[in-house]
């Protein structure tokens, strides 16, 4: 199952003029129109989660691919890593840090 865990900063986003509410509400949107769920931590912390679809991993990189060219995200984004976990709970296969080449 795939997994992308997100970390926003709402002070930077908040300060290049965007509405945090809205901004977490249009990336649940987004994720769930490709089939996954998210759960909502704390602040800008969120985990979007695949549903073990052959589907989820073309999806999970359009939602990457997306991310990656938008200026707001790229400046307010502190932690963003991509998560395969394997099938059973517990089982984990893999995990990437994506790093801020910005």
């Amino acid at each position: 199952m795939f997994k992308m865990e997100i970390i926003i900063d709402k002070d930077i986003l908040e300060k290049d003029g965007y509405n945090f509410q809205y901004t977490l509400d249009l990336l649940k949107s987004n994720f769930k129109r490709a089939g996954f769920e998210r759960e909502f931590l704390d602040g800008g912390h969120m985990i979007f989660t695949g549903t073990n679809s052959p589907k989820d991993f073309s999806y999970m990189g359009i939602m990457y691919s997306r991310l990656v060219d938008q200026q707001w995200f790229k400046n307010c984004v502190t932690y963003w890593h991509i998560i395969q976990d394997g099938k059973d709970a517990g089982d984990f296969i893999r995990t990437s840090k994506i790093k801020k080449l910005w």
